[in-house]
């Protein structure tokens, strides 16, 4: 996810790379190198003889709702912001994040490449989505995969998320 997010603001809108993109590489790295970690660990050593089916990369419906999303999304901010303004931004940013973080963070790089929004509040805006995705996907994983996964997925994504504030403030700090 964060190098996604990453090449989506190196395309849309490479400015922001100058502030955020330095915490998403370097988040993205820490979850990488634990994830390897745990693969080394549990490596040989399956836990059961369950079989995960295989899914369709390029889904029809997927794209549809995700480009049904986007829409929505796209809409929601400009006038989130006319009518609630950052705060607006922020409660969107964050209840859109529960499902998907990618449609945020086009429509808030658009909106910056626009002008309409200060880079302060755009990476706000980001994080805020990024970390509600991430709480998303922590209950998730407690849920499907039971404690021992659930709680090794939150000390991972809280290490990785320390990382990045970490770099995220020292970038802030030299800038």
């Amino acid at each position: 996810m964060f190098f996604r997010v990453a090449v989506l603001l190196g395309v849309i809108q490479p400015i922001l790379l100058v502030t955020f993109g330095g915490a998403l590489l370097v988040t993205g790295a820490v979850l990488l190198g634990l994830a390897f970690l745990q693969w080394q660990q549990f490596s040989g050593t399956p836990s059961s003889e369950a079989e995960i089916a295989p899914m369709a990369p390029f889904d029809l419906g997927t794209a549809l709702g995700f480009g049904v999303f986007l829409a929505v999304v796209a809409v929601l901010v400009p006038a989130a912001k006319q009518w609630l303004g950052a705060g607006g931004i922020y409660v969107l940013s964050a209840a859109s994040g529960l499902a998907d973080i990618d449609a945020i963070v086009i429509s808030l790089a658009r909106i910056h490449s626009a002008g309409e929004l200060g880079t302060v509040t755009v990476i706000t805006a980001m994080g805020l989505a990024i970390l509600t995705n991430m709480i998303t996907k922590a209950s998730i994983a407690w849920v499907t995969g039971g404690q021992q996964v659930g709680q090794a997925v939150c000390k991972g994504y809280a290490i990785a998320m320390l990382a990045g504030g970490l770099s995220l403030a020292l970038n802030v700090y030299l800038l």
